[in-house]
C-alpha cells in the first residue's frame, strides 16, 4: 500500500533535519571562533547539495544520501572550518548549476538569469570558477541535441530559440557581475596576478591532507563515476543520444580536473580542487544509491526495501565514525595552522 503524501514528506523533513545535525555537528565540535561564518556557510552547502541532486535526479533518498555524505566529508568538512571564502564559492556554483538545469527543464528566464549572477559573484571568491561555463556550454549543446532527436520539428525549433536565450542571458548577466573584476584585470593587471599568485598558494599547509577520500568514500565514487559512463554510453545506444545528466556530471569532473593542471600542475590541493569536490560527492551518492538498489532487488528475499535501508544505515555510521576519527586526528595541525594564520 503506497505511503500517503504527508508520510512521505514528513520522513524526508526527518531526514534533512538528521544531516544538518550531523552537518552542524561535524562543522563545529571543537569550535573556534574564526571559523564561524565558513562553518555556516558549510552547513548551507550541505543543504544546496540536498536541493540540487532532489532537483536532478527528482529522487529525495538518492538527494539525501549524498548530502549525508557530504555532511561527514573529511575534504569538505576542513574546508567549512578555515575560514577561507571558497568554501562561499562552492555554495555559490552548487545553486548556480541548480538554477541553470531548472531554467533547462523550465525554460523560465528568471532561473537562467539567478544562474548567471551566482556564476559571476562565485568568481570573486575562486577565480576558477569560470571554467564552469564550459560546463554549462556542453550540457546546453547536449541538450539541443536531445531536443531534435525527440521532438518534432516545430517544438524543437521552439524550445532551441528559449534554450539559446536562456543560455545567452546567463552569460550576460554572469558578464555584469563580472565587469568590476574585468575592469580590475584591464587596468591593474601585474596587480591582479600577484594577487591570484598569492590567493592560490595562501594555505600551502593543507596541500597533500585535504583531498584525502577514505577508502569507502573513495569506493562509491568509482563505482557511482563508472555507473555514469555506462549510463551515458547505454543512453547513446538506444536513444542516440548522450544524458545530458550524466553529462553534466563528467563535464563537471573533467573540467574541475583540468582546473587543477591550470593552478598548479597536478599538485594535489584540495583548496584548488574545490571545481571537481561537488561531482565527486555526487558520484559517491550515485554509487550508494546503486548499492542500495542493488539490495532491494536482487537480495534473497524479493524487493526486501528493510535490508536495504538497513545495510546502507550501518555503512553510514561506519563511514561517520571513521570520518570523525580523522578529523580528530587533523585537529592539531589545523590549529598549528590556525595560530599561525591569526599572527599575521
Amino acid at each position: 500500500m503506497p505511503h500517503p503524501p504527508q508520510s512521505k514528506n514528513s520522513r524526508e523533513a526527518f531526514v534533512v533535519l538528521i544531516i544538518f545535525i550531523v552537518a552542524v555537528f561535524f562543522r563545529f565540535y571543537d569550535f573556534s571562533s574564526y571559523m564561524f561564518w565558513s562553518a555556516i556557510v558549510g552547513v548551507v552547502s550541505v543543504l544546496g547539495i540536498y536541493l540540487l541532486c532532489k532537483q536532478l535526479f527528482g529522487n529525495w533518498h538518492m538527494a539525501a544520501m549524498t548530502s549525508y555524505l557530504t555532511a561527514i566529508s573529511f575534504w569538505h568538512v576542513t574546508l567549512s572550518r578555515l575560514d577561507d571564502c571558497r568554501i562561499l564559492a562552492l555554495l555559490l556554483m552548487l545553486l548556480s548549476v541548480y538554477f541553470f538545469w531548472k531554467g533547462k527543464t523550465t525554460t523560465h528566464f528568471v532561473d537562467c538569469a539567478l544562474a548567471g549572477i551566482l556564476l559571476g559573484v562565485s568568481i570573486y571568491y575562486y577565480p576558477n570558477a569560470w571554467l564552469m561555463v564550459f560546463v554549462i556550454l556542453v550540457v546546453m549543446l547536449g541538450h539541443l541535441y536531445v531536443l531534435k532527436k525527440d521532438f518534432s520539428h516545430e517544438k524543437y525549433i521552439r524550445l532551441r530559440d528559449r534554450t539559446i536565450k536562456g543560455f545567452a542571458l546567463l552569460m550576460v548577466t554572469g558578464i555584469i557581475v563580472c565587469l568590476p573584476l574585468i575592469w580590475k584585470i584591464v587596468m591593474h593587471t601585474d596587480q591582479f596576478v600577484s594577487s591570484i599568485h598569492n590567493y592560490y598558494f595562501k594555505f600551502p599547509f593543507i596541500s597533500g591532507s585535504l583531498t584525502q577520500l577514505i577508502w569507502p568514500i573513495g569506493i562509491l565514487f568509482i563505482i557511482g563515476f563508472l555507473r555514469s559512463i555506462v549510463k551515458l554510453l547505454i543512453t547513446r545506444r538506444h536513444h542516440g543520444h548522450f544524458s545530458t545528466l550524466q553529462l553534466l556530471f563528467v563535464c563537471w569532473f573533467v573540467v574541475g580536473l583540468i582546473s587543477m593542471f591550470i593552478v598548479n600542475y597536478f599538485k594535489l590541493d584540495g583548496l584548488e580542487l574545490i571545481l571537481i569536490l561537488s561531482p565527486v560527492l555526487i558520484f559517491a551518492g550515485e554509487g550508494l544509491w546503486w548499492i542500495h538498489e542493488y539490495i532491494r532487488k536482487y537480495h534473497i528475499v524479493p524487493e526486501n526495501l528493510f535490508v536495504a535501508n538497513l545495510v546502507i544505515i550501518i555503512l553510514l555510521f561506519a563511514i561517520t565514525l571513521f570520518n570523525f576519527n580523522n578529523l580528530n586526528k587533523s585537529y592539531e595541525p589545523l590549529r598549528a595552522f590556525v595560530s599561525s594564520y591569526d599572527s599575521r
